[in-house]
């Protein structure tokens, strides 16, 4: 008995030790990016957003919502004009930043990004903390062959996803996802490659079916999309859920229409439905 005993907790143990922690990671990682969409999975990004860069002429800073000034970003000890970017400014699009550990060195560096062009490329800058109030910019030569243009492009982004105390940096892209780990330094580990497959959850199955049961006079040719598990962002869905809340989102589209027939929140514990967009509305996108 006590030999079946100590076998079988050696048996229970191998795979803990047998399995690299990049193996694990890779695992979960896939699991999340397989069942989840990237700009879910892009809300749950480790670190802090710290905004919208502002302060120029392209960009006010007495907008809305959360924004850091150029001179709050110099004083950071980032400047662009000496990163050779002050070219970004001189453009339409957005420049957000977020401080997250991309090298894993327990020092938050800096990640800025913006979305340019009619195929919406995600371009990415980051910066990597050397010292107090100084970064240097940092190439990575790994994404050359997972980009289009030099950029994340079309359904492809950049993604930080944080697995037991250590950030990945997530290349994500239909035909091809590769999962990287940073380390003290600034260089990059190639965790995992793959490609990925969309799956549902018995959750997300369950909420389509009951979307399709509660509204059964929708066109019987439209396709519900896998459902999201979100946060609210702003407090305008009130009393059905307020700012911060978990909400399933259930898109519904004619075949493969870019436009949505129907768009609905489900509620993750009630279980009850608001739509966003009224299925036959005037906001409704018909399957004629």
């Amino acid at each position: 008995m006590l030999r079946l005993a100590i076998t079988a907790i050696l048996l229970w143990l191998t795979p803990l030790y047998g399995a690299s922690a990049d193996d694990e990671a890779c695992r979960v990682i896939r699991n999340e990016v397989e069942t989840t969409a990237p700009r879910v999975l892009s809300g749950r990004e480790s670190g802090q957003h710290l905004g919208t860069l502002c302060g120029y002429s392209n960009v006010e800073c007495d907008g809305f919502g959360r924004q850091i000034s150029i001179a709050a970003l110099e004083k950071r000890g980032l400047s662009l004009k000496r990163a050779g970017l002050d070219y970004l400014l001189d453009g339409s699009s957005f420049i957000e930043i977020a401080e997250v550990d991309i090298d894993n060195d327990q020092v938050p560096d800096l990640r800025l990004w913006q979305v340019v062009g009619s195929a919406g490329c995600q371009k990415n800058y980051i910066f990597i903390r050397t010292g107090a109030n100084s970064y240097t910019l940092r190439k990575f030569e790994e994404f050359d062959t997972l980009t289009t243009e030099g950029g994340f492009c079309y359904d492809d982004t950049l993604i930080v996803s944080r697995y037991k105390q250590t950030n990945y940096l997530v290349a994500f892209s239909p035909q091809r996802t590769a999962i990287f780990r940073g380390t003290p330094g600034g260089s990059l580990v190639q965790a995992c490659s793959f490609t990925p497959i969309e799956r549902w959850s018995e959750d997300q199955k369950q909420v389509a079916d009951l979307v399709r049961k509660s509204y059964p006079n929708m066109p019987s040719a439209l396709k519900i999309q896998r459902p999201e598990l979100e946060r609210l962002n702003f407090d305008n869905h009130a009393p059905f859920a307020r700012k911060g809340d978990l909400v399933w989102t259930v898109v519904a589209k004619c075949g493969e229409s870019q436009h949505a027939y129907a768009i609905f929140m489900v509620h993750p514990k009630r279980r009850d439905i608001r739509f966003i967009i009224e299925p036959g509305g005037t906001s409704s996108r018909g399957c004629n």
